[in-house]
């Protein structure tokens, strides 16, 4: 975002909120200018100002920095694969991973050199790599996904699921909106 963009969405908000604000002194303005350009020019303009049209349509009051970064979140949360639904993802790439696992100790030399053993334990790092990272982040490493894969069915759903399902809602709820974000611009540029 550009701070001709940022100017933008400050006249809209006191446009739109005319009677519930005081008019701004110049220094006030340029202020005002400079922390929201601070806040959100690393931000896509088009993602910035959907966000505070949505919160437009909940303020009440002229709109803040807070409620554009909470639409924000809402937005990146709408976007995101359902928790039930990266489970289920995880645990087929988990079972696979734990397959995996009973070839560690194979000996047999493959044509490329490696041991079919070593074959095992590079396709489960890939395996593990291809997982989002809220996942990564929730098995802790590839033998948290082996041990998880190799649990009955009965035992992972019962046990486990749900443990997954609060953590990722949690880590979800803290998640903070830096979408679109390339570097924090310095307060007054």
């Amino acid at each position: 975002m550009t701070k001709q963009d940022v100017a933008e969405l400050l006249t809209m908000n006191y446009a739109l909120y005319k009677l519930g604000s005081k008019p701004l002194t110049d220094a006030e303005q340029k202020a005002m200018l400079d922390v929201w350009y601070w806040h959100f020019g690393s931000y896509d303009y088009t993602l910035v100002k959907k966000a505070f049209l949505k919160a437009n349509a909940v303020c009440k009051f002229p709109i803040q920095a807070a409620d554009i970064f909470e639409q924000l979140r809402q937005m990146a949360l709408e976007n995101m694969e359902p928790a039930a639904k990266l489970w289920e993802n995880f645990l087929s790439v988990a079972r696979k991973m734990s397959n995996n696992a009973t070839r560690y100790g194979f000996t047999f030399r493959l044509p490329d050199g490696r041991t079919q053993g070593q074959e095992a334990r590079d396709q489960n790092q890939e395996l593990f790599l291809s997982l989002p990272k809220e996942v990564q982040e929730w098995c802790g490493g590839i033998s948290g996904a082996i041990e998880v894969g190799n649990l009955p069915e009965s035992e992972a759903q019962k046990f486990e699921r749900p443990r997954f399902l609060k953590e990722i809602e949690v880590q979800r709820q803290s998640l903070k909106p830096v979408l679109c974000m390339k570097q924090v611009p310095k307060l007054g540029e």
